[in-house]
């Protein structure tokens, strides 16, 4: 299983650096299209509120921050991080086996 685990990681920038711009800006657009959407209940709208003092420390401008800085992404920097997270060999990586 290790095996196969290595195998995909060596081939996984291959994924990102396959993509071209439209198809990149697409799944971009997608992406801050779905956080533009308003929570469907009090529930939902309780549950971000939740998440944002637990997870984010009470920083109630994380979500526009995160839509900036994902609308300022551009396909070189995902690229060049996927580099460095998959082709690196000096970049640990943990295995765990469980029975």
């Amino acid at each position: 299983l290790e095996g196969e685990v290595r195998a995909w990681l060596a081939g996984a920038s291959g994924i990102i650096t396959g993509l071209s711009d439209d198809q990149f800006n697409d799944f971009k657009t997608s992406i801050l299209e779905s956080l533009e959407q308003e929570p469907e209940s009090i529930s939902e709208q309780n549950e971000e509120l939740f998440r944002i003092m637990i997870e984010e420390d009470g920083n109630f401008d994380y979500a526009q921050e995160f839509k900036d800085a994902l609308a300022a992404l551009t396909r070189q920097d995902v690229i060049e991080f996927a580099e460095r997270m998959f082709d690196d060999p000096d970049n640990p990586t943990l295995s765990i086996h469980i029975r």
